[in-house]
């Protein structure tokens, strides 16, 4: 089972710190309004960026 999910909102400058909290590169720019999924890595690796209408799509298949 998986934790529920979390919405965050953040401006770009706020998700930039994110990225690099999340063991990302952190100067990758991203278009405002663009909504995305964000998985935790396996074993302290880096976290899974990509698109939300993905990652809800591949965690609904994989409970």
């Amino acid at each position: 089972a998986h934790p529920p999910a979390v919405l965050v909102v953040a401006h770009g400058a706020l998700f930039r710190a994110l990225r690099s909290a999340m063991g990302l590169d952190p100067y990758v720019r991203t278009r405002n309004a663009v909504p995305f999924w964000c998985e935790p890595g396996a074993d302290g690796a880096a976290w899974d960026l990509r698109p939300a209408v993905e990652g809800m799509a591949m965690t609904m298949a994989n409970p």
